[in-house]
Order: structure tokens, then sequence, then C-alpha cells
């Protein structure tokens, strides 16, 4: 990162956080893990203070549960149900709608005046 300091260019920084930076999550104990995503919460938010006069843009993204490889096996099926249930749109995320959100904040167009947010994306 300094690297896009000495360029002088500005620039464009997305961090994946989680919805676990938010609230805890049931019924799995992870601690460490939300613990973890509220650091990069915070970390964006220092990052886009000092480095705005730079023109680098910090922004992070929280996504909801996923439903990606990390959650598959029948040994994850009653946590699934009780993601899904909990969910108002009653299903999980697809990788693919994070997408959309950080092309957003990476678009020197649309996103050219946001720094220091996180859009959460949890349905």
């Amino acid at each position: 990162m300094p690297h896009m300091i000495e360029q002088g260019t500005g620039g464009s920084i997305v961090l994946t956080a989680s919805i676990s930076a938010h609230r805890v999550n049931y019924p799995q104990p992870q601690a460490g893990y939300n613990v973890s995503k509220a650091a990069v919460l915070a970390l964006k938010d220092s990052l886009a203070a000092e480095w705005a006069r730079h023109g680098i843009r910090v922004n992070s993204i929280s996504p909801g549960y996923m439903d990606t490889v990390l959650n598959e096996g029948p040994g994850l099926e009653a946590a699934r149900r009780v993601w899904r249930k909990r969910n108002p749109m009653g299903r999980m995320g697809m990788p693919s709608e994070i997408a959309g959100p950080v092309v957003l904040l990476c678009s020197q167009v649309a996103g050219s005046f946001i720094t220091g947010a996180d859009i959460i994306v949890d349905g």
C-alpha cells in the first residue's frame, strides 16, 4: 500500500469484513472470528481517514451467510437451516452477489466520493 501513496495516483481498496463484525452469529461459537472481522472495520476506518489526502479510498463489504464450499457437508445442515430461517430472504447469499457492491466501491465514477463505508450484503 505504500506503493499507492508513492505513485500519487490515488486508488481504491476494498476490505472484506463480515456481518460477524456487526453482530454475534448463531448457532456456531466463533468469538475469535467475530473479533478479527471487527478489527477489519477498525482498520478500514483508520486507513480511510489517513489515506484520503492521498486520493486513496478505503471501504469494506460485510457479507452475510454465503453459500460456499466452506458451508458444505451434512455436518452443517442444521446450521444452514438456522441461517436460512433467520434471513429475511430465506436463503444464503451467492458469492456472485458480492461483486456488485465491490464494483461500486472500486468505481472511479459511481464510488468516487465513498470512503470509510461498509456495505452489508446479507439479504
